[in-house]
């Protein structure tokens, strides 16, 4: 066996190599790819639950939110800011959602569900006002999502 020869070897061998720590990797892209989808969903969800705790776990906010999305403005400065706190909460919650679902990082079905939710919100006057008055928080394209359909 000739030097060459030897060296020919080497470099088939090398290309081996090069394939299967290629095919490694695009494994471990896939795998990561995965566990991101699965935390962004997870950390979507637990945002989801501790919003919804926060509004259903204290009366005195519970009041607050069925008065504020009754009425148009709820009428005590303290409450108009509570239920102003709320929404921007809840809204930046759904936004958040939209984020990660538009970069493909939460499955659409997740931001679908949000986002009948906050449409839901939105049928209540005192929700719809404040929406209108603060949509220019969010960005645009998250807002255009909510005030084309009214």
């Amino acid at each position: 066996m000739t030097l060459t020869d030897l060296g020919n070897i080497g470099e088939t061998i090398g290309g081996i190599a090069v394939l299967v720590t290629l095919a490694y990797l695009a494994l471990q892209i896939r795998q990561n790819t995965r566990t991101m989808r699965a935390a962004s969903h997870h950390s979507a969800n637990q945002l989801g639950v501790q919003i919804n705790l926060a509004l259903g776990s204290n009366p005195e906010v519970a009041r607050v939110l069925m008065k504020g999305a009754m009425e148009t403005p709820a009428p005590e400065p303290h409450e108009q800011l509570m239920f102003h706190l709320l929404m921007r909460a809840n809204f930046s919650g759904a936004e958040d959602f939209y984020i990660q679902a538009r970069e493909g990082l939460l499955e659409p079905e997740m931001w679908e569900s949000r986002r009948r939710s906050m449409q839901r919100y939105l049928h209540q006057p005192g929700v719809r006002t404040w929406w209108e008055r603060n949509r220019d928080i969010f960005s645009a394209d998250f807002a255009a999502e909510f005030s084309r359909e009214k």
